[in-house]
């Protein structure tokens, strides 16, 4: 038989074969009696009448339309596609099985092409054409011609920088011009450069705009940490998580910006006293402008290139502006400000227990004697049976189990309320603001108190001048943590470190009732009693006049500010937490004390010249106080 003859053979049985499966199909007749039934309940019935056998996803028939049939002596063709039908299924025989699936939805798929022109008709280039509620977008080229595949019924949102957003509503296949009109109200809107203002439609620098009101203030600590994220070039990352933390901006890569206050230039840094000569852990990393509220800036401007050449060459990093807020006119309006937020730790490092702690260290033993002695596996002698355990079965059984990082991390809040009062007439408008900041950090001994209140006087005092004073009281109370600081040398770690390296099998106290030591590692729970505490207080003042020389076409602004901090810092160590003896360095002055009450223990302080020390003083009653004064112009 030719090749072509056993095609043809094969074909026509495959095919009697389906047609004998289908006419199966029609001629199996079948009685059913079924009320709001679930679809397995109607295959099962089938499947007991006949000798067919279903298949299908239980994901795929559940939750559709109930069944209800009444039928006596009907074909199985005719109630499958009467039933499946109506649930949104479809069914297909092979050999005794009827394997059902889902019907294929009908697809509403469409194109939509077009041009995106301004009000004069000419393209325009990378304006944003996205699907409204995703993130499924294009960008127009050159010629301002788009493509972009949706759906029937989504909604296309076309925008594009100074103009106003525009929409349509996808129905079919379709080619469309999209025209956008200019937004008069963004183009006109000042912005701060340099020491005076411009409307936006007038800059040919790069200039980012952050509007205050947009950034969720409640729990901001200072003005850094409402920058991550707002502009682009501005990257903003957190140095420190404790309560007033710094944050390491730059702007294009570049170092520390220079920032400008309402036209003065501030310092970037805290101020900050240090621990002298002490080596203590000194986790002290906080931001700069601390004694501004960040509920009283109006608006934030970010000059990346030429536009901050006029503050010279402090202003190579870049310059951010601040512009803080003013009073309007109108009647005096008062405004509260409240917010009361839970503070929690991600999980942190899984601490060994103390049963998995010492089979490691008998682990580590062995092998250490092992390698040392040159027996196998790392040498070529045999074991000889001579080593030891560290830690004994009966030992391992009833050892203590301390979680140390539970003496070290607890949970944190912030408590944030502001009052301001402004308003005013033509002549004279006012705004005047109080806040209160309370921070409770997430490791023991770190917390931050702050106080302010500022106010804002603009005078109308001729028609052509204008006088405005700014005041800014600060004060703020800081507790400086010991938990994120490193090692410090012969005192030994900081207060993580100690948790994670205190032997999980140490209990709190001794059986002496002091507190249990390991080395050179301080007790995690004793790290309670360290108190080290910054308080920062000073003050600002802003002077300045507009003078319109000639019918708004030549002005003269002038500018004075004044800023003045001071910082103290007191730090207090408890004589059991450090059990060495040592000589230590005064803060401030040359002088040198030596404090010795034994063998274990020492007494390290900073003090002032004035202050009197005694040798018969307990090293505990000794309060560790330096201080000093800055101020800037």
């Amino acid at each position: 038989m030719k090749p072509s003859s056993w095609r043809h053979a094969v074909l026509a049985v495959i095919f009697s074969l389906l047609l004998s499966v289908s006419a199966h199909a029609q001629q199996d007749r079948i009685s059913l009696n079924l009320n709001d039934a679930p679809l397995k309940q109607l295959f099962t019935e089938i499947e007991r009448q006949t000798d067919w056998k279903f298949s299908y996803r239980d994901s795929e028939i559940e939750n559709r339309t109930k069944v209800t049939i009444h039928v006596d002596s009907a074909t199985l063709a005719e109630v499958l596609n009467m039933e499946l039908s109506k649930a949104g299924l479809q069914y297909t025989t092979v050999g005794d099985k009827i394997v059902v699936t889902p019907k294929p939805a009908a697809s509403d798929a469409v194109t939509v092409k077009g041009r995106v022109i301004d009000h004069d008709g000419q393209p325009v280039i990378s304006a944003s054409a996205i699907i409204k509620g995703t993130k499924t977008g294009v960008v127009t080229d050159i010629d301002g011609q788009f493509s972009i595949d949706a759906h029937k019924g989504d909604v296309l949102e076309f925008s594009s920088l100074g103009y106003t957003n525009a929409e349509y509503k996808v129905q079919r296949n379709a080619i469309v011009e999209i025209r956008l009109e200019d937004d008069s109200v963004l183009l006109e809107e000042a912005v701060a450069v340099g020491y005076g203002t411009t409307s936006r439609k007038n800059l040919t620098t790069s200039v980012a705009t952050i509007k205050t009101e947009k950034i969720a203030k409640s729990a901001t600590s200072n003005m850094s940490q409402m920058l991550m994220g707002q502009a682009a070039g501005l990257r903003a990352n957190i140095s420190s998580p404790q309560p007033g933390g710094n944050v390491d901006v730059s702007i294009r890569g570049g170092g520390t910006p220079i920032y400008i206050v309402d036209g003065i230039m501030m310092p970037s840094g805290s101020l900050e006293v240090g621990n002298g000569t002490i080596e203590t852990p000194n986790s002290i990393n906080r931001a700069g402008l601390a004694g501004l509220n960040p509920g009283d800036i109006e608006s934030i401007e970010v000059l990346k290139d030429a536009s901050a050449a006029i503050y010279g060459i402090n202003a190579a990093n870049g310059v951010i502006l601040i512009t803080t807020k003013k009073g309007a006119e109108g009647a005096p309006r008062v405004t509260l400000e409240s917010s009361y937020s839970f503070v929690r730790n991600y999980k942190y490092l899984e601490p060994l227990s103390s049963t998995e702690y010492m089979n490691f260290a008998n682990v580590f033993s062995k092998e250490s004697y092992l390698l040392n002695h040159d027996m196998k596996p790392y040498g070529i002698n045999d074991y000889d049976g001579g080593w030891s355990p560290v830690f004994y079965p009966d030992q391992i059984a009833s050892a203590t189990n301390t979680n140390w990082l539970d003496y070290i991390m607890k949970p944190g809040s912030i408590n944030n309320h502001s009052l301001s009062l402004n308003g005013g007439n033509k002549y004279i408008k006012y705004y005047v603001g109080g806040n209160y900041y309370d921070q409770v950090g997430t490791v023991i001994n770190s917390g931050m108190r702050r106080y302010t209140l500022r106010s804002n006087l603009t005078a109308q005092i001729f028609p052509f001048m204008k006088v405005s004073t700014i005041l800014n009281i600060f004060s703020n109370d800081f507790t400086n943590s010991n938990a994120d600081g490193g090692g410090a040398g012969g005192v030994g770690k900081d207060a993580l470190q100690s948790a994670l390296m205190f032997p999980p099998n140490y209990s709190v106290y001794d059986s002496e009732g002091n507190y249990m030591r390991y080395r050179s590692t301080a007790n995690p729970a004793e790290m309670a009693m360290y108190n080290d505490n910054t308080k920062s207080s000073g003050w600002y003042v802003n002077v300045s006049a507009d003078i319109n020389l000639y019918k708004d076409l030549l002005k003269v602004r002038g500018v004075y500010g004044l800023n003045r901090e001071q910082a103290k810092r007191s730090l207090y160590i408890p004589t059991t937490m450090l059990w060495y003896e040592g000589q230590v360095f005064l803060a401030d002055t040359s002088e040198m004390r030596t404090a010795t009450t034994g063998p274990s223990r020492v007494c390290l302080c900073t003090a002032r010249t004035s202050a009197t020390l005694s040798a018969s003083t307990p090293c505990s009653e000794w309060e560790c106080t330096t201080s000093r004064e800055l101020g800037w112009r």
